[in-house]
């Protein structure tokens, strides 16, 4: 078995990185590998009777322990890559998230992920030290585009970033990382990213980058926002219309968090994928009633 095991370790350390975002171990064996948006199929690469050695294999690894008991991990590799397990009846599932090399702004006008007028708004943006929120569906390159907007910076600034897992590390000279912790098997510990919000602001940044916004942290960062700092975050929605529904559901349903939003971020980037390859859509401007896009038209856009 251990011998299976680490043969399974050696196809998996032999794949090409080369634009790899996600490798997929399906329960069945199967491997997906998902490279610049389009996916790439392994049949038979691992046998599902050693699926659920394979993945705590990957899990010890990182320090942490999958079991029956703890059926599902989410754990992380020095470098930021995220490794997660979950153990079914007689095999188990595994998703891993690489940390990429994230490309300048530049670079995606040249890979077609934004064109001439969204760079143009997003330099425009970093110059003015505007707020930005980038929101689209799973794999649409929100963490992507954030990354090179950071990266786009002056030289000179204080720039705090707040992740689960480490995918924003090193995009910038200024940067401090930060990221959550889990709480220890005693239940003691825990650092969520609320936390780490309200820690930031003691410490004196001028920008404060939050990896996503999917809960309670979106108030303090809001708060963050709109007392004198600028930042960057991203958030899970499937259409700009959906936005005003997805922030009254993660912030419990008062209408004025939408109000302190479109105060707290002056320019909204809206993505998604055309023919499986992540590209920016839109780029705009929230206000109470709706969207003004300026990146090539000045149509307003309802955004309810």
């Amino acid at each position: 078995m251990e011998r299976n095991t680490s043969q399974s370790l050696k196809k998996l350390t032999a794949i090409s990185t080369a634009g790899l975002s996600d490798i997929f171990i399906n329960p069945s064996g199967e491997i997906q590998l998902l490279r610049l948006g389009k996916t790439q199929r392994i049949s038979n690469a691992v046998a599902p009777r050693d699926m659920q050695l394979l993945a705590r294999a990957l899990i010890a690894y990182c320090g942490r322990h999958l079991d029956y008991a703890t059926p599902a991990v989410s754990a992380y590799l020095d470098d930021g890559t995220r490794i997660h397990a979950l153990l079914t009846e007689n095999s188990a599932a595994i998703s891993i998230r690489l940390r990429g090399v994230h490309p300048r702004l530049k670079e995606l006008v040249r890979l077609g992920m934004i064109d001439a007028g969204h760079l143009r708004a997003l330099q425009q943006a970093i110059e003015a030290r505007e707020s930005i929120l980038f929101c689209g569906p799973t794999g649409s390159g929100k963490t992507t585009l954030m990354a090179s907007v950071i990266a786009e910076i002056p030289q000179g600034q204080r720039i705090i970033t707040i992740e689960d897992s480490a995918e924003l590390v090193g995009v910038h000279s200024g940067q401090i990382a930060l990221t959550t912790r889990q709480a220890s098997v005693e239940g003691s510990g825990e650092v969520g990213l609320e936390d780490l919000v309200t820690e930031a602001l003691r410490m004196r940044p001028d920008c404060i980058a939050l990896g996503e916004v999917r809960g309670k942290e979106i108030l303090p960062t809001i708060n963050a926002l709109t007392t004198g700092h600028y930042g960057y975050t991203t958030i899970h929605t499937n259409s700009l219309a959906q936005l005003p529904a997805r922030i009254s559901m993660i912030s419990g349903g008062s209408d004025e968090v939408w109000k302190s939003l479109t105060a707290a971020f002056q320019l909204v980037v809206v993505l998604g994928k055309d023919a499986g390859v992540p590209k920016v859509l839109q780029v705009g401007r929230l206000s109470g009633i709706g969207y003004q896009e300026v990146s090539t038209t000045t149509t307003l856009r309802e955004a309810s």
